[in-house]
């Protein structure tokens, strides 16, 4: 293990040299983040290659090894090997090491979830802010960006910054940083681990610097971001957050471009690194294989050199018969193979008539370990031949410990045992290797267990730990017995027009279908059985489909190469052909994700791409649902509205109805006719009031007309009327409002009873006569329905003037803006930088949102809006000035 750890260590070393050296600094990052952990886990698999060279040898020979004396006389058991303490103390350590860091990594990520869980949440698409009251850094957690709830909700944030953060969530990032947390609790006394992760984390802000920058944002401007925003504070272990200590490298980086025949070159450069690799920390292992040779026979040859007395039997007239076990305990007999019951009858049979059985000897060679109980079987049938001489030999002898003895009386007919290694075993393993080495030697088609042996065989093979598991016999295994456990190739089920299945004979519900399934072929793993099952589902016209389909993915579910459906229209088709292509698996991904990165509500959709991801999805299986993008979660379509019902004119009365404006013609730009610019300006000349404001009734028209005075030449729209502003949104209905409010969790009365959030929905849905009152006291929302009409108290009016208090609020905060950045406003807005105009156009939004808010009558007390920026089609600008264009 040592030895694997070294190697290990410097693989990493090397590789994190060549990219500090070669990469780091590159532009390369999706390359570079792939290469990190790439990296690592080939620094931890090369030293497990093992390169294998085979020399062939000239065999041995054995007649020319030195004869051994194969009495006990000089055996001695090994003693035991001492405790080695040190290892122990080592591996207590690593242990500790391990308790340590892992109960660190499940904390941090227990009080991830608790921050989650226990603070408000915005979602946006695939993106959920979690808003905190800690003065905290933004920073990501797969999906979840955690952000300061005072500075998001004053607009503070820059947009970069949350750019930046929804790059680190997009490009899941966190799980780069869970599979390095991981391998350091692991290998958490490895310094490497260590700079890896801190590599890792500083090439993440890399690839979120470049998507911001990649948005259209100025270098400059965004340092200042990061300056502002970057913190030397502790970064949560788990996320990824901006820090101050990276700065500089990140800057360097964002200068840096790197060319492309660069990127080909130091990406080659890799391989003779890995080669390198390969070739100094890999195991080299030298198989030296030696040409076929009749090894017993040259026992044979070799046993007969050895002295005669020693083995006290004579060397005249003698028969050696030879008897060989394999692995799986099968046994032959001079190459024949022999039952362990019929062993003592062809061992009577192989006596030569004119040998006396004092001459006669069984030896015995082993193809691997032998067993105490198992070599005492078959002495036992050799003897029933009045054998008395045995010998065996073998690499490694198991016997039970209370069974061994040190010392043993010495006789002509004791059995000689030869043994490399002798290994001491429970008698649970004894019992369960004599068992399971009987009946494996059994064919498995031929194979039959009592139950008794069988309980024996299932109760010790439970008790086993793994390693024992790994050491003894195989569990024998038995084909099924009854008709339904049959092998079968094929699986053919009929399904009536009542949804009955008959399945190989067997008459079933569709509900026992799975059961039923399980009991056929046990013997065959799941990818057996895709690769040889053939499956057919018989059916009429009027089966139900429901009832096919649940057998096709039961079918799915089991295991099985391929699946025909036999007996409707286009039959012979297979379940796959159902089932969506790999073409039309990559279209509907790269279509869903497209919609998946939108924001949900500005999206522009295209209704051939809808129909195109919903065909694809339902040809679907569950599991290819599974692995897809999900479905975009589509905002609801616009409702038809319905058509207005004329008004009756009588019959020769002048209608004063105004036509309806005609379709929008395909405007360009310099292409509007006089007849249309009068068109515009009688438009607005009537829905301007006296008091200067405008009456716009029609979103359809104000849309309709702006087409118009955007299409216009600026000489045109010098002459026309100023385009008015665009209407206020519609007021929210009675129900919507009492929605609202029981999401943010209000308190509802009833005719002074108090009611719940569902019950006051419910009113407001059967009965639009009633009265709604809200009021705030105590920082607590109260929404009163009644029948009766609300009267308004001085009170409620003082609650209305803060409505006109929040709008001034909002103004002053846009004029300081002006006035602190010296803003020749409105024209000196096109002089702003992007970054400055996205601040202003949040503050004026809000300032004219909180206008929106207030009434006709808090409109005309409150001050006049500011006029909203400039359009950068009617100005530019020249030699750092704001002109209009011409």
């Amino acid at each position: 293990m040592g030895i694997y750890l070294l190697k290990t260590a410097a693989c990493m070393g090397i590789f994190l040299l060549f990219y500090k050296l070669f990469l780091e600094k590159e532009s390369m990052h999706i390359f570079k983040r792939y290469f990190l952990l790439g990296s690592i886990l080939i620094s931890l698999a090369i030293p497990y290659v093992v390169f294998t060279e085979i020399v062939y040898i000239e065999p041995i020979n054995v007649s020319s090894l030195p004869t051994e004396d194969y009495s006990l006389e000089k055996y001695h058991i090994p003693s035991k090997a001492p405790i080695d303490y040190t290892y122990w103390s080592l591996l207590s350590i690593y242990c500790l090491g391990v308790l340590f860091f892992g109960i660190q990594f499940i904390k941090n990520l227990y009080q991830i979830k608790n921050t989650i869980n226990n603070n408000p949440k915005q979602r946006t698409n695939c993106i959920i802010k979690v808003l905190l009251s800690l003065d905290i850094v933004p920073h990501t957690f797969f999906n979840y960006i955690f952000l300061n709830k005072q500075k998001f909700e004053g607009n503070e944030i820059p947009s970069a910054v949350l750019l930046h953060e929804e790059t680190h969530a997009k490009q899941k990032h966190s799980l780069d940083i869970l599979i390095i947390e991981i391998l350091q609790v692991i290998f958490w006394f490895n310094p490497l681990i260590y700079l890896y992760k801190k590599s890792i984390k500083l090439n993440h802000e890399f690839l979120a610097d470049k998507a911001v920058l990649n948005n259209g944002l100025e270098k400059s401007d965004y340092q200042k971001i990061l300056l502002a925003f970057s913190s030397n504070a502790a970064e949560p272990q788990l996320a990824n957050a901006i820090n101050y200590s990276s700065i500089k490298k990140r800057f360097t980086v964002m200068k840096k471009q790197t060319s492309k025949k660069v990127y080909v070159f130091k990406s080659l450069l890799i391989l003779p690194i890995l080669a390198l690799l390969l070739l100094g920390f890999s195991e080299k292992e030298t198989l030296e294989v030696q040409k076929e040779q009749n090894l017993i026979s040259d026992i044979n040859k070799e046993l007969e050199n050895v002295d005669a007395s020693k083995l006290n039997y004579t060397k005249e007239k003698e028969q050696i018969i030879e008897l060989y076990i394999k692995k799986n305990a099968e046994i032959f007999i001079q190459n024949n193979p022999v039952l362990l019951e019929d062993l003592a009858t062809t061992l009577e049979n192989k006596i030569q008539p004119n040998i006396n059985l004092e001459n006669v000897r069984v030896e015995g060679l082993t193809e691997d370990t032998l067993e105490s109980e198992f070599m005492l079987s078959i002495i036992m049938e050799i003897e029933k031949a009045k054998i008395k001489h045995i010998k065996f030999c073998t690499s490694e002898y198991k016997i039970n410990a209370e069974d061994y003895k040190d010392e043993i009386e010495i006789t002509p007919e004791t059995v000689i045992l030869n043994a490399d290694k002798i290994s001491f075993q429970s008698n649970n393993s004894i019992t369960y290797n004599s068992l399971a080495k009987k009946y494996n030697a059994v064919p498995i088609e031929e194979r039959v267990i009592p139950l008794k042996d069988l309980h024996v065989l299932e109760t010790i093979y439970r008790s086993l730990s793994a390693d024992q598991k790994k050491q003894v016999q195989p569990f024998p295994e038995c084909l099924p017995k009854n008709k339904q456990e049959k092998p079968s190739n094929e699986i053919t089920i009929n399904i009536n027009n009542k949804g009955q299945l008959l399945v190989q004979g067997d008459l079933i519900t569709i509900n026992e279908l799975k059961e039923y399934l399980s009991k056929i072929n046990k013997h065959l793993s799941f990818d057996e059985r895709k690769k040889v099952i053939r499956s057919i589902i018989k059916v009429d016209t009027k089966t139900p489909k429901d009832v096919i389909q649940k057998a096709n993915d039961i079918l799915m579910e089991y295991g099985t190469a391929t699946i025909n459906i036999v007996g409707r229209e286009n039959s012979m088709k297979s379940s796959q052909q159902k089932t969506a292509t790999r073409e039309e698996m990559k279209a509907y991904n790269r279509l869903a994700k497209k919609y998946n990165e939108m924001d949900r509500n500005h999206m522009q959709i295209k209704m051939q791409d809808v129909q195109r991801l919903k065909t694809i999805y339902s040809k679907m299986s569950t599991k290819q649902r599974e692995d897809a993008q999900p479905f975009p979660d589509f905002p609801e379509p616009p409702k038809t509205p319905k058509e207005p019902k004329a008004p009756k004119v009588l019959k020769e009365e002048k209608s004063n109805i105004p036509l309806p404006p005609p379709p929008p013609p395909p405007f360009h730009k310099g292409e509007v006719s006089k007849s249309l610019v009068n068109t515009y300006n009688t438009w607005v000349k009537t829905i301007k009031k006296a008091d200067g404001t405008y009456y716009i009734n029609s979103k359809e028209d104000y849309s309709y007309f702006y087409s118009i005075y955007e299409s216009m030449t600026d000489e045109q729209k010098n002459n026309a009327l100023k385009m008015p502003p665009p209407p206020p949104p519609a007021p929210k209905s009675p129900l919507d409002f009492v929605v609202e409010m029981a999401k943010k969790g209000a308190t509802f009365m009833y005719e002074g009873d108090n009611i719940s959030s569902d019950k006051a929905i419910d009113l407001m849905k059967n009965n639009k006569e009633l009265n709604i009152d809200s009021r705030t006291k105590n920082g607590e929302r109260v929404i009163k329905i009644t029948k009766d009409p609300i009267l308004i108290s001085n009170d409620q009016e003082a609650s209305t003037n803060k409505n006109v208090n929040t709008y001034i609020k909002e103004r002053n905060k846009l004029l300081n803006y002006i006035k602190v950045n010296n803003i020749d406003y409105p024209v000196g807005y096109l002089a702003l930088s992007k970054l400055e105009q996205t601040e202003f156009n949040k503050i004026q939004q809000a300032m004219f949102q909180a206008y929106m808010d207030l009434s006709e009558n808090e409109k005309q007390s409150a001050p006049k809006i500011l006029p909203p920026p400039p359009s950068a089609k009617m100005y530019k600008l020249e030699d750092g000035k704001v002109v209009k264009k011409v």
